[in-house]
């Protein structure tokens, strides 16, 4: 989110990011999360960065109730799948491909925050109404 690396987050780049969240392709999405972890712009996540990710999946799932030791093996597993070549990196198209493959978005953000912005996008709500399916009591 901090798009100007400036350690703080503005009101612009935040809203930037909820207009991104809320009205991007899974791969925007994707390719937005990959620019956050990618601090240093080299265009792929060396291990600082990956150990970044590790730690922003394992507070997401320990956030809904994963235990420690269970998140700690689920991010390891789920970043060893991410890093396709097994180089130790994780370019763009790994992250993205893969990414899309495992539920990247929904992992790093859990499911309340999706929840709640899906409720704040009214054309989402408008949308997910129109394809629920009549049920017999309708």
């Amino acid at each position: 989110m901090d798009t100007d690396r400036s350690g703080t987050v503005s009101f612009k780049e935040m809203i930037l990011w909820l207009s991104i969240y809320n009205r991007g392709t899974e791969e925007t999405k994707l390719r937005h999360m990959f620019e956050v972890f990618d601090t240093d712009n080299s265009g792929v996540l060396e291990s600082s960065e990956i150990e970044n990710v590790l730690d922003i999946l394992k507070l997401s799932m320990t956030t809904r109730g994963v235990s420690e030791s269970a998140a700690i093996q689920k991010a390891a597993g789920l970043v060893k799948t991410i890093d396709k070549n097994k180089d130790g990196e994780i370019t763009i198209d790994e992250w993205v491909t893969i990414g899309k493959e495992a539920g990247l978005v929904q992992e790093l953000l859990g499911p309340e925050f999706i929840r709640l912005m899906d409720d704040f996008n009214p054309s989402q709500a408008k949308r997910k109404a129109t394809k629920r399916k009549p049920s017999k009591k309708d």
